[in-house]
């Protein structure tokens, strides 16, 4: 599970402003939300590699499923509160512009890549069939991307390059997904808070009043706009952030629910187990015997 605790945290490095990603889930609670809604400036290449799922972009929502692909813009918010099977795996790379921007904004950067990062448009999406080709290449751009064998960046770049060849075709297509800017925005707003106060001991009184709006409204808003309510949303970003600590770091449990907006670690423990099938403690020593 990805979370980006940090959204203005760039992906890759600055020299080198590339990054690939897998996820799998194999929950037994078909309402584990499989992906948390999050933006950033780079532009996504997200496919399904087995099973399906509801994936959004801004107030749209996209039934996929293995072979799908979705190009998403930069600065647009997308994610997935719902998956259609229990179990999915689904890969995603990001990708800088300034990774395959010109030195001089040359006729390549005009005609293509300007296009492709056009971000006045949310998505594109292709279906299975048309994007077979693609997938095939992305697939191995992750492969290599998790390798690093010597020379790997240079691999990529090429391969990139020729994603955005075949993506040509569809850039005509995707100007018909234009959205409400002002629902985009808004959108966009929310996520951003949510991602930089969930572990503080925040309400749906608090977020209501920096949108200066009623609680009533809000809650309408987020459960049409996400597909989720509020308070189940901001429990389980902070039940899967804890669940992070628990791996990577040495907290102790109480400091763990306390980090992730919790102010009763019992409550914490009822939670976390509610949700994973097991309690803080047990879940960090089996994560550990792994290791």
């Amino acid at each position: 599970m990805r979370i980006r605790i940090q959204p203005d945290v760039p992906h890759g490095d600055i020299s080198f402003a590339f990054s690939a990603y897998e996820t799998i889930i194999d929950e037994k609670k078909q309402d584990h939300i499989p992906l948390y809604y999050h933006v950033h400036p780079e532009l996504e290449l997200f496919w399904i590699m087995e099973g399906s799922m509801k994936f959004q972009v801004g107030d749209k929502i996209i039934s996929m499923e293995a072979g799908n692909l979705v190009l998403v813009r930069p600065d647009h918010v997308h994610g997935s509160s719902e998956k259609d099977s229990l179990q999915l795996i689904f890969r995603a790379i990001l990708i800088d512009q300034s990774f395959v921007r010109a030195l001089v904004n040359d006729l390549v950067q005009q005609q293509y890549i300007n296009k492709i990062y056009n971000t006045d448009h949310p998505y594109i999406f292709i279906e299975q069939d048309s994007a077979m080709e693609i997938v095939h290449l992305l697939n191995r751009i992750y492969e290599e991307y998790i390798k690093k064998n010597i020379g790997y960046e240079l691999l990529i770049k090429s391969l990139v390059y020729h994603v955005f060849y075949l993506l040509i075709p569809y850039l005509e297509k995707g100007k018909e997904k234009k959205q409400n800017h002002v629902t985009g925005e808004r959108m966009k707003d929310i996520v951003q808070y949510i991602e930089k106060q969930f572990s503080e001991n925040i309400t749906l009184t608090d977020i209501a009043n920096h949108f200066a709006v009623s609680e009533e409204y809000f809650s309408r808003y987020f459960k049409k706009s996400f597909n989720i309510t509020f308070s189940n949303y901001l429990l389980s970003i902070r039940l899967n952030a804890a669940k992070e600590m628990l791996r990577d770091t040495d907290f102790t449990i109480t400091e763990i629910a306390f980090r992730n907006g919790f102010t009763d670690p019992n409550y914490f423990t009822t939670c976390f187990k509610k949700m994973f099938q097991s309690a803080p403690r047990n879940y960090r020593k089996m994560i550990r015997a792994k290791i």
